[in-house]
C-alpha cells in the first residue's frame, strides 16, 4: 500500500498518515522525532530483511524511494506465492502423514491393550499367539518411535553450520531445499543489483539473509575472493554448494558485463522448478503414504486377524 500512495504523489508522512496502523504510527513517530526513514524501519520492523532496510535508505538519498518500493513489492510478491505454492503443495501429504501417526499410535496405546486383554482367556495357544504378536508390534513401534526421537534430537542439538550442511545432504529433500535457498538468493540479488548496489555489496547483505550457514560461508568467501580481483564466476566455480545452472548463468552474465539480469532469469527458472519438485514429491509421496498403510493393515492381519480364526475354530 505504501508504494501506491508513494505513487499518488504522498509524501512518507502523509502515507504512513492514512495508513494508520500501529506499525505505520511507530514508523512515523520514529521520523517525527528527527530520525530517516530508514533508520525508522531498521529500529521498528525488527523481523524486515536487513537488505530491504539498506535498498531504502539508498532510495531515500537517491530521491528514488518511490521505485525501489515498487520494485521491492513485485519482487517479495512472487516470492510470496511461491511460498504458498509450496505451502499448498505440501499441506496435504503432511495432513494425511499426521494422521496415519496418530493413527498407529491410537493403535499402540488403545486398541491392542485392549485386544489382549479381551483375548487373554481364550483358547490357550491362539490366546499366547496374540499376545505374544501385540508384544512384537509394541517392541516395533516403540522401537521406531525411539529412533524417530534419537533423530531428532541429534539434529536440533547439531550446531547450525552442520545442521544445515546435513539438510543440504538429505536425498531429494537435500535439493528441493538447495532450489529454495537459490530462489531466495536470487530474489535479494536482483533487488540489490536493480538498486543500485555493488555486486560485492550485494553479495554481503544476501549472505546475512539467506538463512543457511553453509551458503553464507561460501558467499562471504566468495565475496573475499571478488575485492581481491578474483572473477566472480571463478569464485562461484569452485564452490561446490551452488547449481550448477546457477554458476553457468553468473559466467554467462559475467562475460557480457551483465550479471544483474542473469538473477532475474535464474529467478523464474528456479520458481518453475520448485513448482515441478513439489509436484514429483506429491506423485512420490502419496503412493508411498499408501504403502505404509498396507503394510501396517497387513501386519495387523497376520499377527492379530488370522489368529482369530483359530480361537473361532476352537469354540465351534
Amino acid at each position: 500500500m505504501l508504494s501506491m500512495l508513494l505513487g499518488a504523489g504522498l509524501t512518507i508522512r502523509e502515507a504512513l498518515a492514512i495508513i494508520g496502523d500501529e506499525l505505520s504510527k511507530s514508523i512515523l513517530a520514529s521520523i517525527e522525532k528527527g530520525k530517516t526513514f530508514s533508520a525508522s524501519l531498521r529500529e521498528n520492523c525488527i523481523a524486515l530483511p536487513a537488505y530491504i532496510i539498506e535498498l531504502c535508505s539508498s532510495g531515500e538519498a537517491l530521491g528514488t524511494l518511490e521505485s525501489i518500493f515498487v520494485q521491492i513489492k513485485m519482487i517479495l510478491g512472487e516470492k510470496e506465492k511461491v511460498r504458498e505454492k509450496i505451502i499448498s503443495s505440501l499441506l496435504y501429504p503432511c495432513i494425511i502423514l499426521a494422521c496415519l501417526v496418530l493413527g498407529i499410535a491410537g493403535i499402540s496405546i488403545f486398541l491392542l491393550p485392549q485386544i489382549e486383554i479381551i483375548f487373554s482367556g481364550f483358547a490357550k495357544d491362539a490366546g499366547n499367539e496374540i499376545r505374544q504378536n501385540i508384544k512384537i508390534i509394541k517392541i516395533l513401534l516403540f522401537s521406531l518411535s525411539g529412533f524417530v526421537v534419537f533423530i531428532i534430537l541429534f539434529f536440533l542439538l547439531l550446531k547450525k553450520e552442520d545442521r544445515d550442511a546435513f539438510v543440504l545432504r538429505i536425498p531429494l529433500a537435500g535439493r528441493f531445499i538447495s532450489s529454495y535457498l537459490t530462489l531466495n538468493f536470487c530474489f535479494t540479488m536482483e533487488i540489490l543489483c536493480n538498486g543500485g548496489f555493488p555486486l560485492n555489496q550485494s553479495l554481503e547483505k544476501s549472505a546475512v539473509s539467506i538463512g543457511n550457514a553453509v551458503w553464507k560461508d561460501a558467499l562471504l568467501r566468495i565475496k573475499a575472493k571478488t575485492e581481491s580481483g578474483i572473477n566472480v564466476a571463478q569464485c562461484f566455480l569452485e564452490e561446490k554448494v551452488f547449481p550448477g545452472i546457477l554458476v553457468k548463468w553468473i559466467q554467462i552474465g559475467n562475460h557480457s558485463q551483465q550479471i544483474g539480469p542473469v538473477f532475474s532469469q535464474m529467478r523464474h527458472y528456479f520458481a518453475l522448478d520448485i513448482e515441478r519438485q513439489c509436484e514429483n514429491m506429491m506423485k512420490l509421496i502419496e503412493p508411498a503414504i499408501t504403502l505404509v498403510v498396507g503394510i501396517v493393515t497387513l501386519v495387523l492381519i497376520v499377527s492379530i486377524i488370522l489368529p482369530l480364526y483359530k480361537i473361532f475354530g476352537t469354540i465351534i
